[in-house]
């Protein structure tokens, strides 16, 4: 990483956040009573959730493992060229 430029090393923004569940409702409960976040939207015979965060996009992105067995806690952020920097870092 040492030729990567500041700029493309610069995160802009971050999107969104994934967290496996493995007990789905209760995470659900969590994070929407205790931590007051309002549900974005919710897809949940799928087994997924979306808790706004922000005034954008960015969302906490609950997946139940028992649907998403290979599910992972994921971040998604923002770089001003991912190409780029992809490209000096690899």
């Amino acid at each position: 990483m040492e030729n990567a430029t500041e700029d493309n090393r610069q995160i802009k923004n971050y999107d969104n956040f994934f967290f496996p569940a493995e007990d789905y409702e209760q995470s659900k409960r969590f994070y929407r009573d205790v931590l007051g976040l309002k549900i974005k939207f919710e897809f949940a015979e799928q087994g997924m959730v979306a808790f706004a965060v922000g005034d954008e996009e960015p969302a906490i992105i609950l997946k139940d493992t028992k649907k998403f067995p290979d599910a992972k806690p994921c971040v998604w952020i923002e770089v001003a060229d991912v190409r780029a920097l992809y490209e000096e870092t690899k």
